[in-house]
């Protein structure tokens, strides 16, 4: 179900998603944080840890960076993972379903940002 949420600082909107195993079709519940300032999808690492997602190394790790361009406390961004990521609509009838790759890194206390 989607929700508007507020937490201390800004207001937040959040997707009920779900990750479905690509082959064992295995469904996990994750809540997703939609972020337009954010690039690309990223999975928490604890989150991806708990779930035995497979990780892949990046060859190439980064920073992860603020708005303002300086980095990150969360650390570097040396894993990835693919998923088949399903997307509800708020009624839970509908849903939008992709496979996606995944940064991995510590981003708090969301299981997945949505970027763009």
């Amino acid at each position: 179900m989607s929700a508007i949420t507020r937490n201390k600082q800004i207001p937040s909107i959040t997707l009920k998603t779900e990750l479905i195993g690509k082959i064992t079709g295995r469904k996990i519940d994750a809540n997703a944080l939609i972020d337009s300032g954010a690039e690309g999808i990223i999975i928490n690492s604890q989150f991806a840890q708990r779930n035995q997602l497979t990780l892949l190394p990046i060859q190439n790790p980064f920073p992860v960076r603020n708005v303002d361009g300086s980095e990150n406390t969360m650390g570097w961004v040396r894993e990835y993972t693919i998923q088949n990521l399903r997307i509800y609509s708020r009624d839970n009838k509908a849903y939008h379903e992709e496979q996606a790759e995944f940064y991995v890194t510590d981003i708090g206390d969301h299981d997945i940002i949505l970027g763009t």
